[in-house]
């Protein structure tokens, strides 16, 4: 009877192995999807947006509309996020694809940044007023921004 409990108990060890070995290649496999895409992963829906939120702890999603200038250059800046910003993910989407997104979070001026941080949305950056109201300023000047306001949200959760 002693074997068979041990048998037993090998196997369901055995099995939680397996189970945790598959978890962890599916986590993989969302972190390399994710960083193929890091920045500006541009989707279409907010089915998208919610899967990204919901697998990685931060995230900026720009909200934008295709004809508005600063829009663009906000994607423009996203752009490169994608390629140098590795503290967060940046994903943009049209407003008119996220109707859900923008009805609870009232967002009414465009662009808007909604940042996520631990699936909750931690604050959003409305316009341009924190780049001084311009319409030329530097990447960086977006991405510290971006991380002082995930980095205040951090010490308000404390």
């Amino acid at each position: 009877m002693a074997d068979t409990d041990e048998e037993i108990n090998r196997l369901l060890d055995s099995e939680d192995e397996i189970i945790e070995k598959i978890k962890q290649k599916r986590r993989q496999e969302n972190e390399c999807h994710v960083q193929a895409n890091t920045g500006s992963l541009h989707v279409s829906s907010e089915a998208e947006i919610f899967s990204v939120i919901e697998n990685n702890y931060r995230v900026a999603v720009l909200l934008s509309h295709p004809s508005f200038k600063r829009c663009q250059i906000l994607e423009e800046h996203f752009y490169r996020l994608a390629h140098t910003e590795k503290s967060f993910l940046s994903l943009s989407i049209h407003a008119e694809n996220a109707p859900f997104l923008s009805s609870k979070f009232g967002v009414k001026v465009l662009p808007q940044i909604l940042l996520f941080q631990d699936k909750e949305l931690a604050d959003t950056v409305v316009g341009f007023d924190a780049f001084g109201g311009q319409d030329s300023f530097k990447t960086k000047t977006l991405a510290q921004e971006i991380e002082t306001l995930f980095k205040r949200n951090e010490q308000t959760r404390l």
